[in-house]
């Protein structure tokens, strides 16, 4: 996976992000390729950014997701659930690790990210 640094440059030339954004975005990434060292295709690195940006978009807003049906729940294996719980604590402490929609969440899009 390139840098953080080079995917947030590509991002912010595809849409909008504020200096505050781009620094949260900065630290959730980083606690994602922490957590899940797999490697993500290149072109699909700007859609795992793209996906932490709307998560620090809604923990800055404190707009929550709905519940999802547990049937994308049962899709995912616990230990990637873990992961997802684990980085929205560190990122943005034990509030947004109670959102299990937003951990979900998470956990689904970097599992599609790094599928073939």
């Amino acid at each position: 996976m390139r840098a953080v640094t080079d995917i947030l440059d590509e991002l912010a030339r595809a849409t909008a992000v504020s200096d505050e954004e781009r620094a949260e975005l900065d630290k959730l990434m980083n606690s994602v390729l922490r957590r899940w060292p797999a490697q993500v295709p290149p072109e699909r690195e700007l859609a795992v950014a793209a996906h932490c940006l709307t998560v620090v978009r809604r923990v800055r807003s404190g707009e929550r997701l709905a519940a999802l049906d547990p049937s994308v729940t049962n899709q995912l294996d616990a230990d990637s659930l873990a992961r997802a719980r684990a980085t929205l604590r560190e990122y943005a402490g034990e509030d947004a690790a109670a959102d299990e929609p937003e951990a979900v969440l998470l956990a689904l899009h970097y599992a599609l990210a790094r599928s073939p």
